[in-house]
């Protein structure tokens, strides 16, 4: 489509999310867990982390700035230049079990360290990655299986 006679790029208005950990990535769905499964949320992913050395790190899936961090610490929200919120969230995993390394204000690039996670027994928790605003999206597609901290998890078109 030709606006004003300029050509419009193919990729204007779509752009990746990444994987926050190594580990197994699923939809929200796939996870069970009621709240995010239930998209009330927004759309986006789960990860199984994998826990080496008896942690996993977690890094930003986007360049963004950091907008909101909770207190318990179990959360943050990040907004990405395209105007994207998207929460990273810990909440399967106790106050004792995560160390977050990121405050309100900063800027974080894909794959920056935003928080360390340890867990406490051995129940399979999700680390949830969601687009909070994503009804600006036009289009999403999740992908699944194994993946390295900062793949590609998730593509959309806005």
């Amino acid at each position: 489509m030709k606006l004003f006679g300029e050509k419009q790029s193919d990729e204007k208005g779509k752009g990746k999310i990444y994987a926050c950990c190594k580990g197994e990535l699923c939809t929200l769905e796939d996870t069970g867990d009621d709240i995010m499964s239930s998209g009330i949320l927004g759309v986006g992913y789960g990860i199984y982390p994998d826990f080496e050395d008896g942690y996993a790190q977690i890094v930003s899936p986007v360049s963004a700035r950091v907008i909101d961090v909770s207190t318990k610490p179990d959360a943050a929200v990040v907004k990405t230049d395209d105007g994207l919120k998207v929460l990273i969230s810990f909440s399967a995993f106790s106050l004792r079990e995560t160390k977050l390394t990121i405050k309100s204000g900063d800027k974080v690039e894909i794959g920056d360290k935003m928080a360390v996670v340890t867990p406490e027994d051995d129940k399979k928790r999700a680390v949830f990655v969601v687009v909070e605003n994503s009804d600006m999206l036009m289009d999403y597609k999740v992908r699944k299986g194994n993946v390295a901290s900062s793949d590609p998890a998730m593509k959309y078109s806005v």
